[in-house]
């Protein structure tokens, strides 16, 4: 997606929600009508919908960049609650399962219309990621300042995660 669509779906009408104070973002909201990944996913539907299917038709590309697996990690409650405290004890990693999950319904999502719409079978989906997954609680930023990183990644079997030259930091799975 490109153009007005990057504008739309970047730009500060997006990230904010009227019924919240200020400084809250939407993605804290514990519903997923303000969740970002659903916000990018509806308009990904919307587009596809819109887009004319022929053989004259030219092929259109879609980048689809969702970031619901950085920080801050936190996920609309119910697919945070979806899973059990003995399932997954560690909150953290509990609540990174439910931020997959909500990525997992955005992708059936969009794939679903690229179906509906006839166009499934002419499409190549790529999934890949930038780096390994953060490991620590907290690392140094560059200037000094503390922040806050970890998410519930593991990157096992490798060594280290992002923010370092190990492999758990520089190789990412694509499929």
């Amino acid at each position: 997606m490109g153009g007005d669509t990057q504008k739309c779906l970047l730009g500060s009408n997006v990230s904010r929600s009227p019924a919240l104070k200020p400084s809250s973002m939407c993605w804290a909201c514990n519903d997923t009508v303000h969740y970002s990944t659903f916000l990018i996913a509806k308009r990904a539907v919307e587009v596809i919908q819109n887009h004319t299917v022929s053989g004259a038709e030219k092929p259109f590309f879609m980048y689809l960049p969702f970031q619901d697996t950085h920080g801050p990690g936190e996920a609309p409650r119910v697919y945070r609650d979806a899973y059990s405290t003995s399932r997954i004890p560690d909150p953290v990693r509990r609540n990174l399962a439910g931020k997959l999950s909500v990525v997992d319904e955005a992708l059936k999502n969009v794939t679903d219309a690229l179906a509906a719409n006839g166009m499934l079978q002419n499409t190549v989906i790529i999934y890949t990621a930038d780096n390994g997954g953060p490991i620590a609680t907290s690392v140094v930023a560059a200037k000094g300042a503390s922040m806050e990183d970890g998410i519930g990644a593991s990157n096992w079997p490798l060594r280290g995660g992002k923010h370092n030259a190990y492999e758990g930091g520089v190789r990412a799975h694509g499929t």
